[in-house]
């Protein structure tokens, strides 16, 4: 099985999770993956170095703002549509890329429920690091309204200085004294 005869048997049995799948078809399934991505990353990537020289270069050349800020646009608007397509491909690459896993786990002989357990691993390991993530302290208060702003820190290191002539503004401060 050559590669382009592997991505056809994998997007023709794209909903098929009986049978097998050889090693041919599943390594070349995933490479075709790999590929595409991997080509969606450059023209991004160029995309962006490109509006980003052109802007640069339309900056320094004494060309007005409407005309950088119409670059930065028109690469803007490109790398989104490159983000649109990558995933819409990674939508209709999804379940032939489950289906042709379930498949080679069979034609190895393994249970394909490890597979799911893999997926409800990865969730749970991604939900636990957003948890911690979010239950660390606000660092900066710059992005916080007036309305939102924290009437007391209940864990606040200042502790008010017993000189009532210090302040936080006074460089003797020290709230530790």
């Amino acid at each position: 099985m050559n590669f382009f005869e592997a991505i056809g048997a994998a997007f023709r049995n794209y909903a098929s999770f009986g049978g097998v799948a050889k090693r041919a078809e599943y390594w070349y399934f995933i490479l075709f993956i790999a590929l595409v991505y991997a080509a969606l990353f450059v023209i991004a990537i160029a995309t962006g170095v490109i509006g980003l020289i052109v802007s640069l270069f339309l900056g320094f050349g004494g060309a007005d703002s409407g005309a950088v800020a119409s670059s930065a646009g028109a690469s803007f608007a490109s790398l989104l549509i490159l983000t649109i397509i990558t995933g819409l491909f990674a939508i209709a690459t999804l379940l032939p890329f489950l289906a042709v896993h379930v498949r080679r786990m069979r034609d190895a002989g393994l249970n394909w429920w490890m597979i799911v357990l893999l997926f409800i691993l990865a969730f749970f390991t991604f939900y636990a690091v957003l948890l911690i993530a979010c239950a660390f302290p606000s660092r900066d208060k710059q992005f916080l309204t007036d309305e939102a702003q924290p009437e007391s820190e209940p864990f606040s290191v200042d502790q008010p200085s017993s000189d009532p002539s210090k302040t936080k503004s006074d460089p003797s401060f020290d709230p530790f004294a």
